[in-house]
């Protein structure tokens, strides 16, 4: 769709009520009004924003209104940059949902920290994906025990420096305890510090 029809397209959205998915992967939708943008997304149940290069203007307004109101369960964002939206108020959003995609948003240390000591406390979440996220200064209990909280979590450990042993140990231990997961999907991990014991107990409960 043209960058230049991007807009009236939200405007029909607005009279067509009975819309609840919206996919625009690879669709530059910067032309829209920030606050339509934010009414919109947030009055669907299930919204794909891959790759759509939004602007900062259109994130702060999304959450900010995701955080005041919001059908939203299920959002993607891949291929985003959210590294400028407030750590605090990002994770408040992103816990109300229940199915996120934060591939390659380039999420702060501070973020990522936010966002799992959100989960701790209380979150929606169920199907969580982390490709490319940075999340070695996240606490290994803290993460293990918001991951055993999810359904479902995709992890990659892109350039070996997206997750510690720690961690990765302290993950396979709590959920060989306790968990919620029935879907463990870890991509350039190495396992090796994990105890075979362990990891075979963690899988077969999977």
């Amino acid at each position: 769709i043209p960058a230049n029809c991007i807009p009236f397209l939200f405007e029909l959205i607005i009279k067509k009520t009975n819309i609840k998915h919206l996919d625009l992967t690879n669709t530059d939708v910067s032309n829209v009004d920030p606050e339509m943008f934010a009414d919109i997304i947030n009055s669907l149940e299930k919204v794909n924003l891959d790759m759509n290069l939004f602007t900062f203007s259109q994130a702060v307004a999304l959450f900010t209104k995701m955080r005041e109101n919001t059908d939203l369960l299920s959002l993607s964002v891949r291929y985003n940059t959210l590294s400028s939206v407030d750590p605090l108020l990002l994770a408040q959003c992103l816990t109300r949902l229940h199915q996120l995609d934060l591939t390659s948003t380039h999420l702060t240390t501070q973020q990522v920290q936010a966002l799992f000591c959100a989960m701790k406390q209380e979150t929606s979440l169920v199907h969580l994906t982390l490709v490319e996220i940075r999340i070695t200064e996240v606490g290994a209990e803290l993460f293990a025990q918001c991951a055993n909280k999810l359904d479902s979590l995709k992890l990659t450990n892109h350039n070996h420096c997206c997750l510690t042993a720690l961690q990765i140990t302290t993950l396979f231990n709590k959920a060989q305890q306790e968990s919620q997961l029935k879907q463990l999907l870890l991509q350039s991990l190495d396992l090796s510090a994990v105890p075979p014991q362990v990891l075979a107990c963690c899988i077969n409960r999977i």
